[in-house]
């Protein structure tokens, strides 16, 4: 792949072209990266996501026995 001369000149416009769309691409990889986290992140917490601390779990919500015990100790049930 053989780039002009014009293309190799910075600040010709073939060049802003690619810097531009160089930038653009890296500006989406990063985007696409912050959104995985993001979507892996919650998925990790689960139902817990949305949940502050001391707030009632929503009626669907199981806690496990062994959980009971610690949080009645706590004083959070």
């Amino acid at each position: 792949m053989t780039l002009s001369m014009s293309a190799q000149v910075p600040g010709s416009a073939e060049w802003l072209r690619r810097r531009r769309a160089r930038s653009l691409a890296i500006a989406l990889g990063l985007a696409a990266l912050v959104v995985i986290f993001y979507v892996a992140t919650l998925v990790r917490l689960g139902p817990n996501a949305l949940r502050r601390d001391g707030a009632p779990l929503p009626p669907n919500v199981t806690v496990p026995a062994s959980d009971l015990s610690v949080c009645k100790k706590a004083g959070t049930c």
